[in-house]
C-alpha cells in the first residue's frame, strides 16, 4: 500500500513538473511573439520614417529644380536678386534633408 502511494507521488510529481516545463516553454515562445511584433511595428515607424523624408526630399528637388527654372527664366527678366534669396532657401533645406537620409543610414 505504501509503495502505490509514493509511485502515484512520484508520477504526479512528474507530471507537474512536466506541466511546469511546458508553461514555461510556452512563456518563452509568447514573449519572443511579443519581442517579433515589437520588432515589426518599429520597423513600420521606420520604414513610414524613411518614406516621408524620401517623399520630402523628392517635393524638395521638384520645388528645387523649379526655382531652377525660374531663376533662368528670371535672368531674362532681370529679376535676380529677389530669385536668388528664394533659391539659397531651397538648396538650404534640400541639403537638410541628405544630412537626414545619412543620419537614418547610419542607425539602420
Amino acid at each position: 500500500m505504501n509503495g502505490v502511494l509514493t509511485a502515484l507521488v512520484q508520477q504526479k510529481q512528474e507530471t507537474l513538473i512536466q506541466h511546469k516545463k511546458d508553461l514555461e516553454s510556452g512563456m518563452k515562445r509568447l514573449r519572443s511573439r511579443q519581442e517579433l511584433n515589437e520588432i515589426r511595428t518599429y520597423q513600420v515607424l521606420y520604414n513610414k520614417q524613411v518614406q516621408g523624408i524620401v517623399l520630402q526630399k523628392a517635393k524638395a528637388i521638384v520645388s528645387y529644380n523649379n526655382m531652377r527654372f525660374k531663376l533662368q527664366q528670371s535672368k531674362k527678366n532681370g529679376t535676380l536678386k529677389e530669385k536668388i534669396k528664394s533659391f539659397n532657401g531651397r538648396q538650404t533645406k534640400l541639403m537638410k534633408l541628405n544630412m537626414n537620409m545619412i543620419i537614418l543610414h547610419i542607425i539602420k
